[in-house]
């Protein structure tokens, strides 16, 4: 077993970022993979796309995602009104 420098953060902050819960929404699937490509490129393995925002709401509340990617090119009322409830519903910080 290697041994881990203490002294650096990094090999923690790895381990912290790859345990972080996201969700990526996003309509359009080619978008949506090149994200998700991307976050597990970067480390990120509970990484969750949702292309349909029928019962959005629901389905964050059941992720308890820590960070939330969003397409807001085109966003519509409904997708922003449930982000706006997540928001309120949630029992992680929120940074806005």
């Amino acid at each position: 077993m290697a041994a881990v420098d203490t002294a650096d953060p990094a090999p923690a902050r790895r381990m912290s970022d790859a345990l972080l819960r996201i969700v990526v929404i996003d309509a359009d699937p080619a978008r949506a993979s090149i994200i998700e490509d991307g976050l597990r490129e970067a480390g990120h393995r509970a990484v969750t796309v949702i292309a349909e925002t029928r019962g959005l709401l629901r389905r964050l509340l059941e992720r308890e995602p820590h960070v939330i990617v969003i397409n807001l090119e085109h966003p519509n009322r409904d997708v922003l009104e449930q982000m706006f409830q997540v928001s309120c519903s949630s029992t992680s910080p929120t940074r806005r």
